[in-house]
C-alpha cells in the first residue's frame, strides 16, 4: 500500500495478502465483557449525510496511471457518515464481539518515521502514538470494517450487507438496507463534493487551501487527530482527505473509459481499494481522485474507515391523502395565529398525478405555452413550450415535489383534496385571481406569517437560520447539493416541528394575494423557501421573492396547509 505522490513516507511495496485462517465472524454478543471493568459502553447512531445522486468524471490526468482514464460515472443517492469511526464508536463493537484480525494474528503495520514495520504489539487500542475517544480508529483490516457494518445493522435492525462466502470471507450484497463501506465511485463522488458547478470545485477534498480541510504530512505531527476539527467539504463531510485513509468496498482494478451506474468494482481481486490519504500523506493524495490499496487481512496504523448506506425508497403515502403537522398558534410579528395543519412534505408527482387523473385538470404550463427553465449555456431563464410538470427538463420521480407549478395550480389541488375530505373550498375563482375564505376549512396555501411561524418551528424555535438548523447542509437541497433538480422529501433532517424541506428543494407558493399598482386586476404572490437551483444564502427562512400568479419555472412548487 503506498501512502504517497510526492512528498512521503516510503510506499507500502511487496505486502503479501495474508490468508484468513480465522474469518472474523462476530462472536457470542457479551463474551467481550470480562475484558471490561466498566460498563457497556453506549451506542450511538452514526451521523450520516445524504450524497444527492448525479454524474460526475471519475478520475484524472493530474495524478499516476492508477487514476486514469476519465470516464463519466452515475450515482445514486446514499448515506454516508460525516466523519471517520471514532475510537469511541469502536469500543462499543469491541465490547461485543471481542477482538480485531490484528488482535488475532499480530500482524499491525506501523510507520516508525522511516519504514513501515510490523509490530505484534500494536493494535487498535495501540497504534504507535497517543489518542483519545475522539480520534478515528486504525489498525482495523477490511473484514474488521465489514463485521462492525454488520454490528450497525443489527443494533439498528436492518439487513447485514456483508455474508460469508463459502471462502469464509465477506462479500457485499447491495440489495441489502443495513451498513456497509462506500464504494470506490461513491466515496470520490461524495469527496468532491458530489454534483457540483465547476466554479464550485476544488483542487484538494473541500478547499485549495488543505490545511483548513485535512490533517496531513504537513501538520499532523506523525498522529491521527480528533474527528471534524478541520473544515468540512461542500457536502458537511470531515476528514475526507487526510486523518486516516479510508477502506472502500471494492477490490482495486484499473479504470477504463466506460461509463457505468453504481459500479462496485471487479467482483474479486487481491487488494481492497483505500482512499483519502491520511496523516501521513503528501499533498496530492489529499485529491479526491487518489487512490490506494492494500490486502483485505493488512492493517496499518494510518488506515480506518467510515461507513455508508443505501438510501431506502420512500415511503408509498395514500394517494390523496396527504400527512400533515399540527402547528400550535401564537403571536409572530405581531399577528396572532390560530393553530393550523400543515404538509409534512411538499406536495410530490404522485399526489399531483393522483389530482389530474381524478379531474382531469391541465396546468397553466400545459395551457399557456409551456413553463421556464434555466439555461445554462445562455445562462439565462427560458420559456419552453413543452415544460411542463410531466416534462420540467429535470429528473423528476413520483416522490420528488411536483414542479412548474403556478398558484392556479396550488389552488385547484387544494379545492379538490377538500372534496375528497368533504370539506368548503378555501379558494373561489374570480377573474385573474382568488376569492380565499381564509375561515374555511379546506385546503389552501400557508400565508406568509403561517409559512414563516412553521417553518421557524413554531412555539418549538431554536431561532436557527434554516428551517431546522444554522447548517444549511442538513436541511436545505440548495445549489450546493443539489445541482440537478429536488429530491423526495424526508431525507434530510426536519425542522423543529418536523416539517421537512421548507428551506431548500421547490419555492413553496403563499397563499397571500398582492395586486399590482400599475396593473389594474393583476396579481403577484410570495414564494418562499428557495429551492435547488439557487445559492443557500436564498434558501433562508427570511429570504422572500414574489411572482404573477401564471409563473411556472421548474422550482415552483407548493405545500398545503389547513385550519384547525
Amino acid at each position: 500500500k503506498s501512502v504517497h505522490h510526492g512528498t512521503a513516507p516510503a510506499p507500502r511495496r511487496g505486502i503479501a495478502r495474508l490468508i484468513a485462517l480465522l474469518a472474523l465472524a462476530p462472536l457470542c454478543p457479551g463474551v467481550a465483557s470480562a475484558q471490561w471493568d466498566q460498563p457497556e459502553p453506549a451506542y450511538v447512531s452514526p451521523e450520516m449525510v445524504l450524497v444527492p445522486g448525479g454524474t460526475f468524471t471519475m478520475g484524472t490526468s493530474m495524478l499516476s496511471d492508477e487514476e486514469k482514464p476519465q470516464h463519466q460515472v452515475t450515482i445514486s443517492p446514499f448515506y454516508i457518515c460525516a466523519h471517520e469511526v471514532t475510537i469511541a464508536e469502536f469500543k462499543v463493537y469491541i465490547y461485543n464481539y471481542f477482538l480485531t484480525y490484528v488482535d488475532l494474528k499480530r500482524n499491525g503495520n506501523v510507520w516508525n518515521g522511516q519504514k513501515w514495520l510490523t509490530d505484534p504489539k500494536a493494535n487498535w487500542e495501540k497504534p504507535g502514538f497517543d489518542q483519545t475517544d475522539a480520534q478515528p480508529v486504525v489498525l482495523i483490516t477490511w473484514e474488521d470494517a465489514a463485521a462492525y457494518c454488520n454490528f450497525l445493522s443489527q443494533k439498528e435492525g436492518l439487513d447485514d450487507v456483508y455474508v460469508l462466502d463459502e471462502r469464509k470471507e465477506y462479500k457485499a450484497d447491495f440489495s441489502k438496507n443495513g451498513y456497509r463501506l462506500p464504494t470506490e465511485a461513491e466515496w470520490e463522488f461524495a469527496a468532491g463534493g458530489g454534483q457540483l458547478p465547476q466554479k464550485s470545485k476544488t483542487r484538494y477534498i473541500g478547499s485549495n487551501r488543505p490545511d483548513t480541510v485535512a490533517w496531513y504530512s504537513s501538520n499532523a505531527e506523525g498522529a491521527t487527530h480528533p474527528v471534524a476539527t478541520k473544515q468540512p467539504n461542500q457536502l458537511g463531510l470531515y476528514d475526507m482527505g487526510g486523518n486516516v485513509a479510508e477502506w472502500c468496498g471494492d477490490w482495486y482494478g484499473l479504470y477504463t473509459s466506460d461509463t457505468a451506474t453504481d459500479p462496485h468494482g471487479p467482483d474479486t481481486g487481491k487488494e481492497k481499494v483505500i482512499r483519502g490519504g491520511s496523516f501521513l500523506a503528501g499533498i496530492d493524495a489529499l485529491m479526491a481522485q487518489y487512490r490506494d490499496k492494500a490486502g483485505r487481512y493488512s492493517a496499518w496504523n494510518d488506515t480506518g474507515f467510515r461507513v455508508a448506506r443505501n438510501m431506502p425508497p420512500p415511503m408509498p403515502k395514500p394517494l390523496g391523502s396527504m400527512e400533515l403537522i399540527h402547528v400550535d398558534g401564537g403571536t409572530y410579528k405581531n399577528t396572532i395565529l390560530r393553530d393550523f395543519y400543515i404538509g409534512k412534505y411538499e406536495v410530490d408527482n404522485a399526489e399531483f398525478a393522483a389530482f389530474v387523473t381524478a379531474t382531469g385538470y391541465a396546468t397553466t404550463a400545459e395551457t399557456g405555452g409551456g413553463g421556464y427553465i434555466y439555461d445554462a449555456s445562455s445562462k439565462s431563464w427560458v420559456k419552453k413550450p413543452d415544460a411542463t410538470w410531466k416534462n420540467p427538463y429535470i429528473t423528476t420521480t413520483s416522490a420528488t415535489p411536483v414542479v412548474e407549478m403556478s398558484y392556479y395550480d396550488a389552488a385547484e389541488f387544494c379545492n379538490w383534496l377538500s372534496d375528497l375530505e368533504g370539506l368548503p373550498h378555501a379558494y373561489t375563482k374570480k377573474g385573474n385571481a382568488y376569492a380565499i375564505d381564509f375561515n374555511a376549512k379546506g385546503y389552501r396555501l400557508p400565508t406568509e406569517l403561517e409559512w414563516e411561524w412553521a417553518a421557524k418551528g413554531g412555539t418549538q424555535s431554536k431561532g436557527y437560520k434554516y428551517a431546522g438548523s444554522e447548517d444549511p447542509a442538513k436541511v436545505a437541497y440548495s445549489m450546493a447539493q443539489s445541482a440537478t433538480g429536488p429530491h423526495a422529501g424526508g431525507f434530510l433532517a426536519p425542522n423543529e416541528l418536523g416539517i421537512y424541506d421548507m428551506c431548500g428543494n421547490v419555492w413553496e407558493w403563499c397563499a397571500d394575494l398582492l395586486p399590482q399598482t400599475d396593473k389594474p386586476g393583476i396579481y403577484k404572490a410570495p414564494v418562499r423557501g428557495g429551492a435547488w437551483r439557487y445559492k443557500a444564502e436564498s434558501c433562508t427562512i427570511e429570504w422572500r421573492n414574489v411572482d404573477y400568479l401564471e409563473g411556472t419555472d421548474f422550482t415552483f412548487g407548493f405545500r398545503v396547509m389547513r385550519p384547525e
